[in-house]
């Protein structure tokens, strides 16, 4: 690999690391957002699993093992898995609302550094 392939893979990697604001919303050909919400074993905080492909999630930027620091401007740092799911699912009746979700493959979900990184 030569060491601009190096830089490159690095620089890929650091991306991916770094807080992001998504910006998922329901669309009425598209049952719910397209990803399953998780819990890793001994980690802190829910995480995104598998994203269905063309679903808003995808559209929005969700990846796979993305860490969920907040929804709709509320950190969920110690919420429950339940509290995440019924905080994201808050209007199930309404299509085409926005919906905010905070993610980070690295950082712990804190509010200042959140804002400071956006």
């Amino acid at each position: 690999m030569s060491a601009e392939s190096q830089r490159n893979a690095v620089d890929s990697v650091e991306a991916r690391k770094k807080p992001r604001l998504c910006h998922v919303v329901k669309r009425e050909d598209f049952d719910g957002y397209g990803f399953n919400l998780h819990a890793e074993k001994g980690k802190p905080g829910q995480y995104i699993g598998k994203v269905d492909e063309n679903s808003p999630a995808e559209m929005a930027g969700l990846r796979q093992g993305d860490r969920i620091i907040e929804v709709n401007d509320v950190n969920i740092g110690t919420e429950t898995h339940k509290q995440v799911v019924q905080r994201i699912k808050a209007n199930p009746n309404e299509v085409g609302p926005s919906d905010y979700f905070l993610f980070s493959t690295r950082f712990p979900a804190q509010k200042k550094l959140v804002k400071r990184l956006i």
